[in-house]
């Protein structure tokens, strides 16, 4: 992580948003490490929403699928797919 990144972080830490969005990859190890960066950004009963949650080819879901399946019982949650 660059320091500039680091520094906009911590900045935006102290704000405790509502909602955070953080992409880097679709990737198991990609998702993982986002959400265990972001997730403690998020305020209190704020919200997360993941998609490419369904399974489907690896190309265009990544590993979202098996990730989603590992930590969604840890939460409450709610499952919106079309």
């Amino acid at each position: 992580m660059t320091f500039k990144l680091y520094k906009l972080l911590r900045e935006f830490s102290k704000i405790k948003n509502r909602r955070s969005h953080g992409r880097r990859d679709h990737t198991y190890r990609g998702i993982k490490e986002d959400f265990e960066m972001y997730s403690p950004l998020v305020k209190e009963n704020g919200i997360i929403a993941l998609h490419d949650i369904v399974p489907g080819p690896p190309e265009n879901v990544g590993g979202l699928p098996n990730f989603w399946n590992e930590i969604k019982h840890d939460f409450d949650y709610k499952e919106v797919v079309k």
